[in-house]
């Protein structure tokens, strides 16, 4: 078997200058305009979903908060025998009353709950829309009464709203 070698010449072989490339193209104006239309929808898909999930973290949270409430109302009747008035409210559970010893207690709660949306819960005692000694109620993320998802109201009467 004979091998030819075959040589290849350098000037065959190279590219035509930068001002002869004719058939090669970048990306037209048009098509940048197309991908960034197409980024933008997505990211509004994505920013859509992403602002509904903080509105049911925020309703999760606020049930959460209620449930802590109710236990610490819970050790502010065994402490003293009954719940916090509508007057005294929930800041009866950071600044506790004097105890009927006579002593000073310990707060039950670091400092005066709010819901989700960082609003103080309201407190009835007693309850307004059930047959319990208190209520724990927050108005959503709208403030306002009534409302449908995360601006439902949210209440430990478990008629009103997501709370137990």
């Amino acid at each position: 078997m004979n091998m030819k070698l075959e040589t290849i010449d350098m000037q065959q072989d190279q590219r035509p200058p930068i001002q002869g490339r004719r058939n090669e193209r970048g990306l037209t104006l048009i098509e940048i305009m197309v991908v960034l239309t197409i980024l933008g929808i997505m990211g509004t898909i994505v920013a859509v979903n992403v602002l509904g999930s903080v509105g049911d973290a925020k309703a999760s949270t606020t049930v959460q908060s209620i449930a802590n409430i109710e236990q610490a109302l819970t050790m502010f009747k065994l402490r003293y025998s009954r719940y916090p008035n509508g007057g005294e409210g929930l800041a009866a559970l950071v600044n506790p009353p004097v105890a009927p010893n006579g002593t000073q207690s310990e707060p039950l709660l670091k400092e005066e709950p709010k819901d989700g949306w960082g609003v103080a819960f309201q407190y009835f005692q007693p309850a307004t829309s059930c047959n319990q000694p208190y209520e724990i109620r927050s108005l959503g993320g709208d403030g306002v009464e009534g409302g449908s998802g995360s601006n439902a109201d949210v209440s430990s009467c478990p008629a009103v709203g997501a709370g137990q």
